[in-house]
């Protein structure tokens, strides 16, 4: 059994629709440019929903377990993916 993940949409924060009028009247975030959060956001990190943080300790654990599974094969992992997505 898995969970739900998906990739982050915070570098775009800024440009919704719905941030924008409460942020307009401190900074104009549409002119704002944050490359490394950008790039954190877009390639490099995972969005847990809060839902998941719902659940009993086991929930955890298993969120835990599977970071971990995560880690222990980056190797594998990266090799797959540059199989698959060669530029």
């Amino acid at each position: 059994m898995g969970f739900r993940c998906t990739t982050s949409r915070c570098s775009e924060i800024g440009r919704l629709d719905r941030f924008l009028p409460k942020a307009a009247a401190r900074l104009d975030y549409r002119k704002v440019s944050c490359p490394n959060s950008d790039l954190i956001c877009r390639e490099q990190c995972v969005w847990l929903e809060q839902c998941l943080f719902l659940g009993p300790r086991t929930d955890m654990d298993d969120i835990s377990r599977a970071f971990e599974k995560i880690y222990e094969n980056q190797g594998l992992l990266r090799d797959w993916f540059r199989r698959n997505h060669a530029a």
